[in-house]
C-alpha cells in the first residue's frame, strides 16, 4: 500500500508542479510589432545598451505565452544587410513567429532584387498598399485581415514619404491622395483600421477625407517620444523611439474595445531567447 501512495504522491507532486509554471492566460489577443531596426541585431552601441534581437525574441515569446492569439509583423525598415544577411535574418525572423512585414517605400527603393527575387518561399506575409508594378498591379498583399474579438481588423500600409525630391521617382507609388481615397472605399466592410505610415501628414488628411473606423496608427517616421494612448483617444497614435530599440504590444481582453498597451524595452539585462541564437549559430 505505501508504494502505490509514494506512486500517486509522485503522480500529484508533477502535475502540481506543470500547474505552477504554466502561465496563466491574461489576453485574448495580442498585436506585437517592431520597426526601423535598420537590420541591427546585436545592442545599439549607447549609453544603456539597447535592442538585441535575442531579448526581444524573449520578451515576445513572454506575450505570446500569456495571450490565446497573436499577430506578430515588423512595419518596415527592419531588413537590412548591415549586420546580417538578409536572408538569414529573415530566418531569424521566421524562427521567432513573425507573421507578417509591411514593406516601405525605402525598403523596396533600396533592396528590389531582395523583394523581388529572395522572399519566395518565406513563411512571412508580406504587405504593401502602395507599391505597384509597372502594370500598376500592386507587388505585395495589398493588406492583412484579422480577425480579433470577433471585429473584422485590417492592417494597412501606406508609405513613400521623402523630403528629397525625386527621390522615389524609379519605382511606382500610389500617392497618398490616392491610397487614402481608395481606403476609404475599401474599409467600409471592416470593424477596425490599423495604419501603418511614414507620412507625417497623414493625421491632417484623414480628417480632410473623413476617413472613419482608423482606430490605431503606427508611425514610422514621427518624431514623438513613445508614449502609451489615451481611453479617450479616438485614433491611438504609436511611434517607436529609439528606432527599433523597443517595441508595441497591444493585449486585448475578452470585449472590444477594451485592449492594453505596452511599450518594450530590449533592454540589456533582459533574459535572451537562447533557441534562437542556437538557431543562428545553426544556419548560414
Amino acid at each position: 500500500m505505501l508504494k502505490f501512495y509514494k506512486f500517486f504522491l509522485l503522480i500529484f507532486l508533477i502535475f502540481a508542479f506543470l500547474n505552477c509554471n504554466k502561465q496563466k492566460i491574461i489576453y485574448n489577443y495580442s498585436i506585437i510589432f517592431t520597426g526601423n531596426t535598420g537590420g541591427f541585431i546585436e545592442h545599439c552601441v549607447c549609453k544603456v545598451k539597447r535592442g538585441r534581437i535575442f531579448e526581444r525574441s524573449y520578451l515576445i515569446n513572454k506575450i505570446r505565452n500569456i495571450s490565446n492569439e497573436t499577430f506578430i509583423f515588423d512595419g518596415g525598415n527592419s531588413i537590412s544587410s548591415l549586420q546580417i544577411g538578409r536572408v538569414k535574418l529573415l530566418r531569424l525572423m521566421e524562427f521567432m513567429g513573425y507573421d507578417a512585414y509591411f514593406v516601405t517605400a525605402y525598403d523596396y527603393k533600396e533592396l528590389p532584387k531582395f523583394y523581388s527575387q529572395e522572399i519566395d518561399g518565406s513563411t512571412l506575409l508580406f504587405s504593401s498598399f502602395t507599391l505597384l508594378a509597372k502594370n500598376g498591379k500592386r507587388l505585395f498583399h495589398p493588406y492583412i485581415e484579422r480577425n480579433i474579438n470577433g471585429e473584422k481588423f485590417i492592417f494597412i500600409s501606406i508609405t513613400g514619404h521623402t523630403n528629397l525630391p525625386n527621390y522615389y521617382a524609379d519605382i511606382n507609388l500610389l500617392s497618398l491622395e490616392n491610397s487614402l481615397k481608395e481606403l476609404k472605399l475599401l474599409i467600409k466592410k471592416y470593424d477596425q483600421v490599423f495604419l501603418i505610415t511614414d507620412y507625417p501628414e497623414i493625421d491632417d488628411k484623414i480628417k480632410e477625407y473623413k476617413i472613419k473606423k482608423i482606430k490605431y496608427i503606427y508611425h514610422l517616421d514621427k518624431i514623438k517620444k513613445g508614449e502609451i494612448p489615451k481611453a479617450k483617444d479616438k485614433i491611438k497614435i504609436l511611434t517607436l523611439p529609439e528606432d527599433g530599440k523597443l517595441f508595441w504590444q497591444i493585449g486585448f481582453h475578452d470585449k472590444p474595445n477594451n485592449e492594453e498597451f505596452g511599450l518594450e524595452d530590449v533592454i540589456i539585462g533582459t533574459k535572451m531567447d537562447k533557441k534562437l541564437k542556437k538557431y543562428m549559430e545553426s544556419i548560414r
